[in-house]
Parts: C-alpha cells; structure tokens; sequence
C-alpha cells in the first residue's frame, strides 16, 4: 500500500467539538466520499480546513490534530466567535492567511493538492502557488456565478481559481465541455451504498415520493414538487427534507398548508433537515426521488447530487429536462418529464413502470469502481 500524504482544502466542519465552524452539508458529503476513495486505493489525507467558526459568542478555539478516522487527519484554522463586524472581517482574513502561511511551509514542488472549489480560497492558495509551483487538482461542483446572482469580484475570483487548476474533478461531462482545456476526471455525487437500502419494502398502493436538498427559490426544487402533487392520485404523498433560509423555511410551510387544505388530505410534508442514521431510516420509506427543478443554461455548469443520492437508496427517480443530467452515464436510470413544469411532473411520475428492472445499485457500485480507478490515476501519475 502507498503512503502518500494527500493534502486536501475545503471549509468543512468536522463535528470533533459543538463549535459550528463555516461550511456546507452537501460540500462535506462529496467530501467524505472523496476521502474515503482515496484512502480505498493507498493514500492517506491530511485535511486543511480554513474554516473559521460561524456565531456570535466570543470564543477561542484552538488549532488540533486530531485523527477523523484512520489514514485521516485534520489540520483546522484556530478561530473565535464574535458578534462584532471588524473581528469578523478580521477573523475571515486570519483564515486565509493562515491556509497561504500552511501552503508555503507544508507543500512542495510540483507536488498536487486537491482542492474543493471556492472563489474564497483564490488569494491564498494562488500567492502559495506561485511561490511553490505545487499543482492542483481542482473538485468543481458547479459554477456559483452561472447558477446564483454574484458580485463582479466574486466571479472573476471564481474563474481565476479555475483557471490556474492543472486538473479537474468536475461534476458533470456537460462541464467538461465547458473547460476542455484540462485533464478532468469525473464525479457525479456521492456513491455510497447505505447498508439500509435493501431492508425495506415500498408500498406500491401508497407511493412516497421525496425531494431533499436545497430549499430556495432560484431552483425551485422544492416548491415545484409542491405544485406537482395537485396532479397525482391520492396514492401519492409528497415529503420534503432539506436545508433553507429561515424565510424560505417559512414560505415552504405555507405553500405545503395551501397545498394540503386544497386537496383536504395530508398531501405534503416537510421534514426538516435530517442527517446519518435518521436521514437513511427516513430515506429508505420512499420510492420515487424528484428532481423538479427549473430548467435553464444555468444548470448546464451544474448536476444535482442528490440523483445519486437517490439511486443509491434504489429510488426510481424523475427528473425536469437537465441536460447535464441527459448526457451522463446514468441517464437510462432516469425519468424524463416533457418540461419543468408541475403537470409534466406529474405526467412523468405516473408514467414509472415498477415491474421494470431498477438496477441502480449495481450502477452506483460500477460508478464507484471506475472513480477510485481514476483518482489513482490522478495521484499516482
């Protein structure tokens, strides 16, 4: 087995303490499963984390090493609440000068570190970069400012770190169009299996179907399913799990109780935000996984995850017409709705065929085999 050190640079929490530090649930699942991939083909990880800690109670906390788990390691930024504005801007900068101050004394020539794509970490990991000469292995899920309304400053950060990546994680092949000019290997979502997957059986007289992720307005996932539930069967009940601001939160609730007074049954409901065992436990009483979210060029920079999330539950899963979606490798898993909007939905989701082979497991599991291949690859080579 080889004991190459792979560094690896992302805001991540690490749950180690109860101080919630700046980072993104879906962003630490890819995570987690990179990681564990490398570690499945000889690597080991030493995680840099410059995440600063996220409240508003002064605090210190200082920089540990401590193992996450076997062949992992963390390296976290010392960090401190505040609920004042100057030490918070102060606190930020701190994080970044101590992620380029950790690159200049840790890396080496030409050696290649994997980064998670965020136009915050630009200015330091490129000053280290050009002091160094280490390359880099840039993880790109999507592009925030072809997706969401950005600053000026921000974009031009965001296609500057993209643009000194010597290669390329990239979540779609669609995306791959878009930056043909490196060497990318590709990584849809997360492919772990959940050993949960096959210990339930779905009834198929009362078809539970769940969108989770996300809940904002911009894709409108969540409030799309919503919509779509006024076109079904009673047979069909639509659950929510996910993640939004506290106003979002609020309109959801309010469009799920028009929605169930209209139909005068419990025909939607939100969960909540829900993660490990009870996320899985919930997860695998479902049948049918959406992804209803707005068309548009937009999602051709990029591919929402939670379709292997679903499938590696062996959900049957129906889809608005995304096209990076349509030109992946598990699009014959996927049901196709004619457009975005809630009938269409609808349309496509009576449409499944439950007698029909679902082999989505096996494809998760093939999936999985080809990336390890290919990071080995990547690090390796």
């Amino acid at each position: 087995m080889n004991n190459k050190e792979i560094k690896y640079i992302g805001f991540y929490d690490s749950k180690l303490s109860s101080l919630k530090r700046y980072s993104a649930l879906s962003a630490m699942s890819k995570m987690d499963y990179i990681m564990e991939s490398l570690i499945a083909v000889g690597f080991k990880v030493n995680l840099i984390i410059p995440s600063w800690i996220d409240d508003n109670i002064f605090y210190y906390d200082r920089n540990d090493l401590k193992p996450i788990k076997q062949n992992i390691k963390h390296t976290l930024v010392p960090s401190f609440y505040t609920s004042n504005k100057i030490l918070r801007i102060i606190k930020i900068l701190f994080s970044l000068c101590w992620l380029f101050y950790t690159l200049l004394f840790t890396t080496k020539r030409n050696e290649k570190i994997l980064v998670y794509h965020s136009p915050n970490l630009y200015y330091p990991i490129r000053f280290a970069q050009l002091l160094i000469g280490f390359k880099i292995v840039l993880e790109v899920e999507e592009i925030y400012s072809e997706v969401w309304k950005t600053s000026k400053f921000f974009t031009k950060k965001e296609y500057d770190l993209i643009k000194i990546a010597n290669s390329y994680i990239l979540a779609s092949e669609l995306l791959g169009d878009k930056l043909n000019d490196k060497k990318s290997i590709f990584l849809y979502g997360n492919y772990f299996i959940p050993d949960i997957t096959l210990k339930k059986n779905k009834n198929e007289n009362n078809y539970q179907l769940v969108y989770a992720g996300g809940i904002e307005f911009v894709r409108g996932g969540a409030f799309n399913a919503i919509k779509c539930i006024e076109y079904l069967p009673d047979k069909y009940t639509m659950n929510i799990l996910g993640f939004g601001e506290e106003k979002t939160i609020v309109k959801l609730n309010e469009e799920i109780s028009l929605m169930n007074n209209k139909l005068g049954r419990i025909a939607c409901i939100y969960h909540g935000s829900k993660s490990g065992k009870d996320f899985e436990e919930l997860m695998s009483n479902f049948s049918i996984g959406l992804n209803p979210q707005f068309e548009g060029g937009y999602m051709d920079f990029a591919f929402p995850s939670k379709i292997l999330m679903y499938l590696s539950f062996n959900l049957r899963v129906v889809s608005s017409n995304i096209n990076s979606i349509k030109k992946s490798k598990i699009s014959n898993l996927i049901v196709f709705s004619e457009n975005d909007s809630p009938k269409a939905l609808a349309n496509a989701i009576i449409s499944i065929n439950f007698k029909s082979n679902n082999n989505s497991i096996d494809t998760i599991k093939n999936l999985d085999n080809l990336f390890r291949e290919d990071i080995s690859n990547v690090f390796y080579n």
